[in-house]
């Protein structure tokens, strides 16, 4: 874990520099797939980093984000062809 947290200063820099080009693909499914919303199905640290990704895609697309664990289950007329799902998992290694 402790090499993880050595190392995240780097990664976050590195993701800001590319971070047109890493978005990219979803934003263009998301502007021309006709979507009307973002799930971001999240726990633990994903679910925090989500938060702050909500805003941010919130005021850049003007859409609704909503943010669940995956302990929360939803009947199937909730997920339909015009909702973007994303699904975030993090590793981290042990100390």
């Amino acid at each position: 874990m402790l090499d993880y947290i050595a190392d995240c200063p780097e990664f976050i820099r590195n993701n800001v520099a590319d971070s047109a080009a890493l978005t990219k693909p979803l934003v263009d499914e998301y502007v021309n797939g006709g979507y009307k919303n973002i799930w971001i199905v999240a726990c633990g640290s994903s679910s925090n980093g989500s938060l702050c990704a909500r805003q941010f895609i919130r005021r850049h697309l003007k859409c609704e984000v909503k943010i669940v664990t995956r302990f929360i289950l939803y009947p199937a007329r909730m997920i339909s062809a015009r909702r973007i799902w994303s699904l975030l998992s993090a590793k981290a290694a042990t100390a």
